[in-house]
């Protein structure tokens, strides 16, 4: 069996530490999240725009928590950038945001969730 964690994968494999407890998953471009049954946000994969919000811009192979994401969140969205709404109606994304995708009026990628400004 091929246990490099970078290897592309013919068939399903187990996640590394998400044996249970996960409510629901979202696979963004090069990356993907899961949301805990304790409403936190798990991601993992490629963060070279931040897109895991972890804080970093370095790559994991296995799940890691989303800065500040730990309880609270209720669903979750990914692409080149992820979203998440948070129990208190709020909205947080982080990532890529090149277009203002994020929602904080700006256009710098985000390594940490920020909060979308309504106008």
């Amino acid at each position: 069996e091929n246990r490099d964690p970078t290897a592309n994968r013919a068939l399903p494999v187990n996640v590394t530490g998400l044996a249970s407890s996960v409510a629901a998953v979202s696979a963004g471009y090069s990356h993907a999240c899961a949301l805990t049954t304790g409403g936190g946000v798990k991601c993992w994969g490629r963060n070279d725009v931040g897109q895991l919000g972890d804080g970093t811009v370095s790559d994991r192979s296995i799940p890691g928590d989303v800065s500040g994401l730990s309880a609270g969140v209720t669903m979750l969205a990914t692409a080149w950038h992820t979203c998440a709404v948070t129990d208190t109606g709020t909205v947080k994304c982080w990532g890529f945001n090149t277009n203002g995708q994020v929602g904080d009026g700006t256009d710098v990628n985000r390594n940490v969730p920020v909060e979308v400004v309504w106008p």
